[in-house]
């Protein structure tokens, strides 16, 4: 990929533009409480939030694994989710200023999460966030590490992947940025965990803090 101005930057959401573990974890452990198991410390559920609802009750919280006992818990979890969105949470230190400097340089940017669409939008308004795209998980038929999310978001910004960088906390948010011919950045401010070095995920860059994304556009 041949260097060219950035010109839109998409990101991920929980992890990346949004600390919004304690909130997710809160809503893991009234799961737990309702099933008459203990708590778990926060310390040993954040690094699982961004694997959304399915890593929070099968990796994070041990629950049986048949479809029945996981569609109920689920809707457990979401019910409690969705009025406590917000409690607890914000965006991680340096978000609100990367963004100013974005919109200062007409750079565009977009959110583009498997959360669900409803839920992203809501967390994006509760913290005052107007993103010029917003993807979520059920905005296409294949969630990431599918390019498919990306690709809309780039149709709805009108945006070209080789000036664009996709940022994320994840190995399937690398892998979809990639897929998507997009510039990527593994976010390792986010929920990336000693067990998911962002170094092995073959991204283009490694951002220790949000920041380090304008040093990045300047760069390229």
């Amino acid at each position: 990929m041949t260097s060219s101005t950035i010109r839109t930057v998409l990101f991920d959401l929980d992890g990346t533009l949004i600390d919004s573990a304690p909130a997710l974890v809160a809503a893991a452990n009234a799961v737990r409480r309702e099933i008459h198991l203990p708590e778990l410390p926060f310390l040993a559920m954040r690094d699982v939030c961004s694997h959304g609802v399915r890593g929070l009750l099968w990796s994070g919280l041990r629950l049986p694994t048949d479809a029945r006992s996981f569609e109920q818990r689920k809707s457990s979890l979401l019910s409690y989710y969705e009025t406590h969105i917000n409690e607890g949470c914000g965006p991680f230190e340096g978000i609100s200023a990367l963004l100013h400097h974005l919109e200062e340089r007409s750079i565009d940017w977009g959110v583009v999460t498997n959360k669900h669409s409803h839920l992203a939008r809501l967390l994006c308004e509760a913290n005052d966030l107007r993103p010029g795209c917003l993807i979520g998980g059920d905005s296409t038929p294949h969630p990431k590490p599918s390019p498919d999310p990306i690709f809309l978001a780039l149709r709805e910004l009108g945006a070209n992947p080789e000036t664009t960088l996709y940022v994320g906390d994840d190995r399937r948010d690398i892998e979809a940025g990639r897929a998507a011919s997009c510039r990527t950045v593994a976010a390792a401010w986010g929920y990336v965990g000693s067990k998911h070095a962002p170094f092995s995920w073959n991204a283009d860059w490694i951002a220790r803090h949000p920041l380090d994304i304008l040093s990045i556009i300047s760069s390229t």
